[in-house]
This record gives C-alpha cells, structure tokens and sequence, in this order.
C-alpha cells in the first residue's frame, strides 16, 4: 500500500489513507514509513465528506 502512494506521489496525485488501525500506524512509523505529506482521516465517512465530490 505504501509503495503505492509513493509511486503516485510521481505523477503527482495526493492520496489520502483512512480507517487505518492504530496498530498498523505505530508499526508503519516504526519501521521508518512518513505520513508527512499524506492525508490521515479516522474513517471512510470523514474521507467522503471532506472531499465532497
């Protein structure tokens, strides 16, 4: 999945990943994965109505 958004960074499209699980996250950071330029939301309802397409 990481790699992914790395790969789309590329040709410039900005993902946004939610509902992930905190688990995930803290394993994510630990072994070096920066969400610094990724948009985090707490689940799928926030991404679909902060975006309203």
């Amino acid at each position: 999945m990481f790699q992914l958004i790395q790969s789309l960074k590329l040709i410039d499209v900005k993902s946004t990943l939610s509902g992930i699980h905190p688990e995930i996250a803290q394993t994510s950071v630990r072994i070096g994965i920066e969400f610094n330029n990724l948009s985090v939301l707490l689940s799928t309802w926030k991404a679909l109505t902060a975006y309203k397409i």
